[in-house]
């Protein structure tokens, strides 16, 4: 009985191939029948690196006595005994291709897959977000076929003695007559890999969407600068540091702006002091919008004259600044309030204090709250 049906096929990512690889990698290779005789390993990893990945159990294979025949574009050097491999070139199509053929028996499973040059979505890293236009399945065969279209390739680059090897492991498997149960335990095989790839597609999807709406809800939509939602959750972290200063940055005369002008100035003064404070935030420093005209940034370990230069610095580098015509007549300036935050919820009243000093000094300045002078 021969099993004609056409193996699935689809786009997968990098990810989900090396799962579905390395089960057909262990179905192969399976404990429970080591006294099964060897049969056969194709694999084609691309590049050198990819075969590093997986050296030492293609190396475990090759020691059991299994026929090892690997391709890949970079040096073939220092292989591991008994591995045998294709150089070959980067411009050759079969770097471009992830194949795995597994013969052993009346067991043959395939893996073949052509990378597309494009990403997925949802994966935690963009290499396993790469796409491949792909089939795979326990379809005998396919399988043969597949291993007999490697030695009909690139067969005459390997060692006669290697070819020879695997043309045997291929008949072997052709001559074990294909039953009911085998065609029928492919058809599971590929329905259950189906059903869980529909799965990891969607709670892929749903994962990017989350993702996107905390990441619009944590973000003001005028400056672009994380919102309070982002800073509760910030201050909420169990590994966020413990020793902070904090600087509530008020934006000066905005409402002065707002009527002078319209509120299209006041939105292009709020944007220009963002932009400046962003340029001045370091890494591991903090900076929201914090409502209205101000705003806040969170600096760890470092003292309260250190936190205080540093806004005085943020005064200077925001009067430097000017607006876009046609709001070049608005001057910016900002007064900042700077204080200790070593526990939550942030010592907003200090920090107002100290905000209400500089605003009846004249604005413009940085000044710390009475606590941190103390300290």
């Amino acid at each position: 009985m021969i099993d004609v049906t056409p193996a699935p096929t689809g786009e997968f990512t990098k990810r989900s191939l090396l799962v579905l690889s390395h089960a057909l990698e262990r179905t192969f290779d399976n404990p429970h029948d080591a006294e099964a005789a060897p049969g056969l390993v194709i694999g084609m990893f691309q590049r050198r690196e990819y075969f590093d990945i997986e050296q030492a159990r293609y190396t475990e294979l090759a020691a059991k006595g299994h026929v090892t025949l690997v391709a890949f574009a970079g040096s073939i050097e220092n292989l591991p005994e008994d591995v045998h491999a294709v150089q070959l070139s980067p411009q050759e199509p079969g770097a471009d291709d992830w194949v795995l053929s597994l013969v052993r028996g009346a067991f043959a499973g395939s893996l073949v897959a052509r990378d597309v040059h494009a990403l997925g979505t949802g994966e935690i890293t963009l290499e396993a977000s790469r796409l491949f236009q792909a089939r795979w399945g326990l379809r005998r065969h396919l399988a043969l076929t597949d291993a007999l279209c490697f030695l009909s390739d690139y067969g005459h680059r390997l060692p006669v003695a290697a070819v020879a090897a695997a043309r045997a492991q291929v008949e072997l498997s052709a001559a074990v007559p294909v039953c009911a149960g085998e065609m029928s335990l492919a058809d599971a095989a590929e329905h259950l890999v189906a059903a869980v790839d529909a799965g990891q597609r969607r709670s892929n999807r749903l994962r990017v969407d989350l993702a996107a709406s905390q990441d619009q809800a944590e973000h003001d939509q005028l400056t672009g600068l994380h919102n309070r939602h982002f800073l509760e959750r910030y201050l909420g972290a169990a590994g966020r540091p413990a020793d902070l200063m904090a600087l509530l940055i008020d934006v000066d005369d905005l409402k002065a702006v707002n009527e002078a002008y319209g509120h299209a100035a006041g939105d292009a003064l709020l944007s220009e002091v963002a932009s400046v404070l962003r340029e001045q935030t370091r890494s591991g420093e903090v900076l929201v919008r914090w409502g209205g005209d101000e705003f806040l940034i969170l600096v760890p370990g470092v003292g309260p004259q250190v936190a205080l230069r540093f806004g005085e610095r943020l005064v200077d580098a925001v009067q430097s600044s000017r607006l876009a015509a046609p709001w070049q007549g608005v001057s910016p300036s900002v007064s900042i309030g700077v204080c200790a935050a070593r526990k939550t919820p942030l010592p907003l009243g200090q920090l107002s204090e100290a905000l209400r000093g500089v605003k009846h000094a004249g604005k413009g300045a940085a000044a710390l709250a009475p606590e941190a002078v103390r300290t």
